[in-house]
């Protein structure tokens, strides 16, 4: 039964009524009591509903072991909450969205606290949970904006998912030895969180745990770790030190990516590294390897625009797609002997580049490898090597000197295309295609020879290379296809430049 009255001025009188089999409640002058014995129970919302914008002090007495779903959510005068001994469960949402309530007192004899019980408290700033706490559920005092500090539970062996994300004014966290889970973005956007010290105890940091925590420096990693997740530390913009522990396995995708005042940092011990694990991070200057690397995977380092110089492992046998893109700092490589390939646009946009030497033993170099280097003027390419990818030095605009192996069979698609500083290119016997758009732009070529095995062009394979007069056929016994607009643009040559070729097939516009 319900008792509710209001006075003439329409403030509620005295009155109450049961929330479970042994208790009661009993509001009167803004304070509601709750007593009795048991669990804390109802069908649906809260008998005092309707109270919640007068309710400013509630006093759960000695006996009631539970605190139900939503029972005070949204009570936004609230400022004062008296708990007891006997009490060992908060429900989900019971305290959310008190936004009076600046701080509560957990009793000895709490274990579990449920997801979202306080919840954007936004008032609350200080959480000492007792040592009984055993769980805390998710997003649980998420959105506390007032928050500066937490001392968890010694018992306590996870922390779920969003449990302290979005907590703004958050300095100061102590971590229990027993810790050995942080689930995802358990304090993503943490943006005042300045240094952490984890337990060693902890074998997890989950995915996104410590995500755009903007101010953070400093993270010790304990010794035990095993793993850390997807963008757990990504656009943390502050963090400048990190040590990684013998026992860490795991770096996940984007795990630092953005960390964007990280300097250094030594990976010698670490075993597993994914894609874009330290995409831009735009400050990094050293970078160690484990002499174990075999593999530097998709994106490790793309954007990392203050890095100038890079130690390659010895082992070292892939550098994958993209691994140093937009390294706009690196002016110097030396490719251990070993490597066997490079990925597409591994050194894609590296600015400064001005020469690569590619060891012997290299058998492939993917798309677009080497394109945008802009400061790149010489390569050469090993004997290893029977085709040259699409786009492989596109808008390398430096480049003067090009070295082709005897082993070159293909020339592919946009090659050098751009490359407006090449004067000459020798292409050797074996090259039997040059692909569509290959030199186009080249304008500074003047001639070219073409090698006796050659037969096809593609098309637009010397468009725009406007100085180019002379094409040189010494000795041509295979008949070859020449592609339309071949030749356009190439203002100096004319059909007589190449009257020596015997065409298999021409197309009516090759100029």
């Amino acid at each position: 039964m319900v008792i509710f009255l209001l006075c003439g001025c329409g403030a509620p009188k005295a009155q109450g009524g049961t929330c479970g089999n042994n208790l009661s409640w009993y509001y009167e002058d803004h304070v509601l009591t709750i007593s009795g014995t048991g669990d804390m129970s109802y069908d649906e919302a809260a008998p005092w509903k309707d109270l919640r914008q007068y309710i400013q002090q509630v006093v759960i007495e000695e006996g009631c072991t539970s605190v139900a779903k939503w029972a005070f959510c949204g009570c936004g005068s609230l400022t004062e909450i008296s708990l007891p001994d006997s009490l060992q469960t908060i429900d989900h949402s019971a305290f959310e969205e008190c936004n009076s309530l600046k701080r509560i007192d957990l009793p000895d004899s709490l274990q579990t606290i449920g997801g979202s019980v306080f919840r954007s408290c936004d008032a609350l700033e200080r959480i000492d949970l007792p040592h009984s706490v055993q769980s805390i559920g998710q997003r649980a005092f998420s959105n506390c904006d007032a928050l500066t500090k937490v001392t968890l539970s010694d018992s306590l062996q996870t922390i779920e998912d969003h449990v302290f994300s979005d907590c703004d004014a958050l300095t100061e966290i102590d971590f229990p030895s027993s810790l050995k889970l942080i689930e995802w973005n358990a304090f993503s956007n943490c943006t005042s969180l300045e240094e952490i010290t984890l337990p060693d105890s902890l074998q997890t940091i989950d995915h996104s745990a410590f995500e755009k925590c903007r101010m953070l420096k400093k993270v010790t990693l304990p010794d035990g770790l095993r793993s850390i997740g997807e963008y757990a530390f990504a656009n943390c913009s502050s963090l400048v030190e990190i040590n990684f522990p013998s026992s860490l396995e795991v770096i996940d995708w984007h795990a630092f990516s953005a960390c964007s005042s990280l300097a250094e940092i030594d990976l010698h011990s670490v075993r597993t590294i994914e894609a874009y694990a330290f995409e831009d991070c735009t400050a990094l200057t050293k970078i160690i390897f484990p002499d174990s690397c075999e593999v530097i995977g998709y994106d490790w380092f793309s954007g990392c625009t203050s890095l100038a110089e890079i130690e390659l492992p010895a082992g070292l046998r892939i550098i994958e797609g993209s691994a140093f893109e937009g390294c706009t700092a690196l002016a110097e490589i030396n490719f251990p002997s070993f490597l066997e390939t490079i990925d597409g646009y591994a050194f894609k946009g590296c600015t400064a580049l001005k020469k690569i030497a590619l060891p012997d033993a290299l058998q492939e170099v993917g798309i677009g490898a080497f394109a945008d280097c802009h400061s790149l003027e010489k390569a050469i390419l090993p004997d290893s090597l029977e085709v040259v990818r699409e786009n492989m030095f596109c808008q390398c605009d430096a480049l003067k000197e090009i070295s082709l192996p005897d082993t070159i069979q293909s020339i592919e698609e946009g090659a050098f295309s751009g490359c407006s500083a090449l004067t000459e290119i020798n292409l050797p016997d074996s090259l039997e295609t040059i692909g569509h758009r290959a030199f186009k732009g080249c304008t500074s070529l003047t001639e070219i020879s073409l090698p006796k095995r050659l037969r096809s062009i593609g098309w637009g394979a010397f468009m725009d290379c406007s100085l180019l007069e002379d094409v040189t056929v010494s000795s041509f016994p295979n008949t070859i296809v020449i592609n339309e607009k071949a030749f356009s643009g190439c203002e100096m040559l004319n059909d007589e430049s190449i009257g020596q070729l015997k065409v298999q097939r021409c197309f009516d516009d090759i100029f």
